[in-house]
């Protein structure tokens, strides 16, 4: 399934560059992520509450013009999600962090207000995330727990609403530097063996730099 993930990405986005007679721009943008774990554990006797971590992304950028205004932005991104955790399981106080690794694909749409030097714009689309790998660190009854996650007890696909907006600086004709901050809400359930639903969400600041090439 992850390789026609992939596959159907991948040819979307090069049938795209076939039909596109406008401007192409390739780049890299990074930055901070702050994910956020949902989890919604019905018929239980106990309490679940959840946190933000603080974390980081990294992601190639594919810009293809359609118009002076619109363009389709896709890429292949590393990013790490997750959260934290603490529930009163027991009369215990349980509490974890827990990581998530994440291969994305987005697929947005861009829409620029100017086409000055400076350009605000926005962007929506649909994030489409390949679990690579996650860990988990527990405290419990006074002692602390470290583990990784099997892949049996995550999704493999994780699909996500990315939307925000952001800047475009011109520092010359084919060079532009971005900044954008950006919201991804999780619309899956990630979990495979959890009696409730668990969902991640996460909140991104990047700056990077794109290369117009046509």
């Amino acid at each position: 399934m992850k390789l026609r993930l992939v596959i159907t990405v991948v040819f979307l986005t090069v049938f795209i560059i076939g039909k596109s007679t406008a401007q192409i721009s390739i780049g890299v943008e990074g930055g901070v992520n702050i994910p956020s774990y949902t989890a919604f554990t019905p018929n239980t006797t106990y309490s679940v509450s959840t946190g933000n971590k603080t974390a980081f992304g990294v992601r190639s950028i594919l810009d293809i013009g359609l118009s002076e205004s619109i363009s389709l932005r896709s890429g292949i991104g590393f990013i790490q999600r997750g959260g934290s955790v603490a529930s009163n399981l027991n009369a215990s106080d349980y509490k974890a962090s827990i990581s998530f690794t994440y291969l994305e694909f987005p697929i947005l749409a861009k829409y620029c207000f100017s086409t000055s030097t400076l350009r605000p714009y926005i962007f929506a689309g649909p994030n489409i995330g390949i679990f690579l790998s996650g860990s988990s660190e527990a405290s419990f009854g006074g002692q602390t727990f470290k583990e990784d996650l099997p892949n049996r007890l995550v999704q493999t696909v994780n699909l996500g609403l990315e939307f925000g907006a952001g800047l475009l600086y011109s520092l010359t004709p084919t060079i532009n530097l971005t900044a954008n901050a950006g919201y991804t809400a999780g619309l899956v359930n990630i979990a495979t063996i959890l009696s409730g639903t668990a969902k991640t969400n996460d909140i991104r600041i990047q700056i990077g730099v794109l290369f117009a090439f046509k």
